[in-house]
């Protein structure tokens, strides 16, 4: 275990969550994936994927001095990343942040200004689309 952390994998701000095992060697800047299979309500095995980031325990005491879960954030970071670069849809990304509703997705992607991509050409079509069906 690494200096500085406590048994549970927390560090001494309780709110990082750390690898707590020895790190394995590898290259520089490689992550490791580790792979974990769980069993859904419907009984259908999923694949779930953990990626463990190695940061500086100076780094990693100043960004959870900032606030928040570290860890939430990172996920949300990268998350948002992998949206705004349409490798990942919008109903995948609901899924990964553990959002409920589409509502709360929008709320989400409004507070970190990422709009839809919506011109005045698809308004134009929409609403001929609307007045067509007789709306």
């Amino acid at each position: 275990m690494r200096e500085g952390l406590l048994p549970h994998g927390r560090d001494a701000f309780g709110s990082v969550r750390v690898c707590a095992h020895k790190a394995r060697p590898a290259l520089p800047d490689t992550p490791k994936f580790v792979t974990e299979r769980r069993i859904s309500d419907r009984l259908k095995v999923e694949e779930d994927m953990n990626v463990t980031v190695q940061i500086p325990d100076d780094i990693a005491a100043r960004l959870c001095a900032a606030g928040g879960n570290l860890s939430r954030r990172a996920l949300e970071g990268l998350a948002l990343e992998e949206y705004k670069n349409e490798h990942i849809t919008k109903a995948e990304l609901r899924r990964l942040l553990g959002f409920s509703t589409r509502y709360e997705l929008d709320g989400f992607l409004k507070a970190h200004e990422v709009w839809i991509d919506y011109t005045v050409e698809d308004a134009h079509r929409d609403a001929a689309t609307l007045e067509r069906l007789g709306f």
